[in-house]
């Protein structure tokens, strides 16, 4: 299959999100299934047939070729990009703490550590939505361990530390949302 293919189909065995890499041997990947625990080989999206052969680790060597993913015209499936009915992005803080962040999110800043609150989103184009809304001093990050998950780090300079504990406490009340408007209200506090 191809890596195009895996990344809009998913795992050839279950449909799972492709998530991983195992080795990398330049147009031939071997990756695992995050879910299902299945393997199976990817080439580059521009081969067909690998000019490498490949040890299958049972004394087979084989040299890949292209073939149609079983999934084909099934979207791979993780969390889906949902939002909440009433607005805004699904947010679950994680914690309050230190950390390296992108700034303040009141006053901008340098990048360096600070204040910081972490929360959990839906995926990742919900993060860069989120990252978005907060224009300065926030920054998405993978969970290599959670793969179904991003993880927002928004950061707050020592005079701004209350303005991100109303933040966290509004996006609490909320039920783990977070809003424009939330934003606004925490800057302006």
């Amino acid at each position: 299959m191809s890596i195009d293919d895996v990344r809009q189909y998913g795992c050839p065995h279950c449909g799972f999100l492709y998530t991983g890499l195992r080795r990398w041997m330049g147009v031939l990947v071997s990756t695992r299934c995050s879910n299902c625990h299945g393997t199976f080989l990817v080439l580059a999206a521009h081969i067909t047939a690998s000019p490498f052969p490949y040890d299958c680790g049972d004394g087979t060597v084989i040299h890949p070729v292209r073939s149609p993913h079983p999934h084909a015209g099934i979207p791979a499936h993780g969390l889906p990009d949902e939002r909440p009915a009433g607005g805004g992005e699904y947010f679950v803080t994680r914690s309050l703490g230190v950390r390296d962040t992108n700034g303040c999110f009141v006053c901008g800043g340098t990048p360096r550590t600070r204040h910081a609150m972490t929360a959990l989103v839906q995926c990742r184009e919900s993060g860069e939505r989120i990252v978005d809304m907060l224009t300065r001093g926030a920054l998405l990050e993978p969970l290599p361990h959670e793969p179904l998950c991003m993880m927002v780090v928004i950061g707050a300079c020592t005079q701004h530390q209350p303005n991100l504990d109303d933040l966290h406490v509004s996006t609490h009340a909320d039920g783990g949302t977070i809003t424009a408007e939330m934003i606004a209200c925490a800057r302006d506090a």
